[in-house]
């Protein structure tokens, strides 16, 4: 009898073998996911505009929602087990199992996800979405109205199925589809334009009339020079500087020297009706400087503009005298020799603009502006203020006031009078230092107009 058993349990064996189909892949066929528009509402991410940095920068918490459909087929299927349809979009996820108990041949499985996340926490969508917003406001676009641009980004679906039956190993697939989602650069209800300056110092009133084109060219000629000594020759520096204009108009502009005095000029602009400029509303000053030794010599232009002035970098030039004498003497090569003997030590190395709004809430609004400036040693410089509501002042600050072990500190301080609300702009400039030009921005608000102003009657 145990040996009858033992070669039924053989020959059931062998039998199990046989009929046993051997192990092969699952079939996972036309994977497919897309996005679902519903109410013909594309999803959105929103920019909030600040009013600190004149620009869109604030991407908000509200939730970016996208729906992606997703359809796939499974063939020589059994019972499915720890399968899964996963979903992404710049880190959002949805997951949707996959599970039947069916022993067919085929069957199609499809379902409608939800990614969702606040936008601020999105990554490659939110950078679109900033880089989009500041691009439109460098372009001049404002936020007194709502700006919708569609953008277009990829997501991925993936598969991961099982069975229950052993002969079958796992399927995979992937696909990807391109999603909508709008940038939207919000409406600010709060934003106002800049308040139109007066025209005083180095402002300009008219908002057509603009500085295009603002150029300083110094030149030296080989047999242009001057002799202050016998046997000493100097070349002569030619100083041009050109203007370009939007239209005919009159402008004042600053020629700064270093060593040397300050030049003002006001000019007229007119239409170039013949020339290299022909067509355009272009000025050209040309004047010579003439030195009686080597010299490093520094040159920078400034000319009115909206809502603040224009200037040019500093330009340097060495002038070399060469001959016999003491005025051959080299005192300053500039770079390359020896800067120290002829370079001002002395300079301003940070400017700062500080506006506060006072208390009060009627127009006239009172704004206090300070201008800090920070220099390497006591010294005097010549600054200049200025404001888009008109206020302008130039003078001589003494910077004495020790702030640190090496800086040393002067501030000059005023009170606009701002008429309406609106957004004012200032601007400090340590004019022999032109290069630490400072500009604020304060969005000013206050009720009512200004004093010996009546309101119209409500009608």
């Amino acid at each position: 009898m145990k040996s009858n058993l033992k070669w039924w349990a053989a020959l059931s064996t062998i039998a199990a073998m046989l009929v046993a189909p051997s192990a092969h892949a699952l079939k996972l066929e036309d994977f497919e996911i897309k996005q679902v528009v519903i109410g013909n509402q594309y999803p959105a991410i929103h920019v909030k505009f600040d009013h600190a940095a004149d620009n869109w920068t604030v991407v908000t918490d509200d939730r970016v929602e996208v729906n992606l459909h997703y359809s796939v087929k499974v063939k020589a299927s059994h019972a499915l087990a720890n399968s899964r349809v996963s979903l992404t979009l710049d880190g959002m996820d949805a997951e949707d199992p996959l599970n039947s108990t069916n022993i067919d041949y085929a069957e199609t499985h499809s379902d409608t996800l939800v990614l969702r996340k606040p936008g601020s926490q999105l990554v490659e969508i939110k950078k679109t979405a900033l880089d989009t917003c500041k691009t439109i406001r460098g372009n001049g676009g404002k936020p007194n109205k709502e700006h919708r641009i569609e953008k277009l980004f990829t997501a991925n679906g993936y598969v991961e199925a099982y069975t229950t039956a052993t002969w079958f190993s796992e399927g995979t697939a992937h696909d990807d589809a391109l999603v909508r989602v709008d940038v939207v650069c919000d409406k600010d209800p709060t934003w106002h334009g800049p308040l139109q300056p007066s025209g005083q110092g180095l402002a300009v009133g008219d908002r057509d009339f603009k500085v295009i084109k603002l150029e300083l060219f110094l030149t030296t000629f080989e047999n242009q020079y001057t002799t202050p000594t016998p046997g000493l020759r100097c070349k002569k520096l030619q100083v041009k500087v050109r203007i370009e204009t939007s239209k005919a108009g009159q402008i004042g502009y600053k020629i700064w020297r270093q060593p040397g005095e300050s030049i003002d000029r006001l000019k007229f602009i007119s239409h170039q009706d013949s020339g290299p400029f022909k067509g355009r509303f272009v000025y050209e000053d040309v004047f010579v400087d003439t030195f009686d030794k080597t010299t490093y010599q520094q040159y920078m232009v400034e000319a009115a503009g909206y809502p603040v002035g224009v200037s040019t970098p500093w330009k340097d030039k060495n002038v070399i005298c060469t001959g016999p004498g003491a005025g051959g003497v080299t005192v300053g090569q500039g770079p390359g020799g020896n800067p120290a003997d002829e370079l001002p030590k002395f300079r301003v190395i940070d400017a700062n603009v500080i506006m506060r709004q006072l208390p009060g809430g009627t127009c006239p609004a009172k704004v206090r502006v300070t201008a800090n400036y920070r220099t390497n040693m006591p010294g005097s410089f010549e600054h200049h203020l200025g404001c888009t509501t008109g206020e302008s002042h130039s003078g001589t600050l003494d910077a004495k006031d020790p702030i640190s072990a090496t800086n040393y500190g002067v501030k000059y301080e005023t009170i606009l009078d701002v008429p309406h609300s609106g957004e004012v702009t200032c601007s400090a400039r340590p004019v022999q230092f032109g290069q630490e030009l400072a500009i604020r921005k304060l969005l000013v608000h206050c009720a009512g107009p200004p004093p010996g102003v009546r309101a119209r009657p409500k009608k």
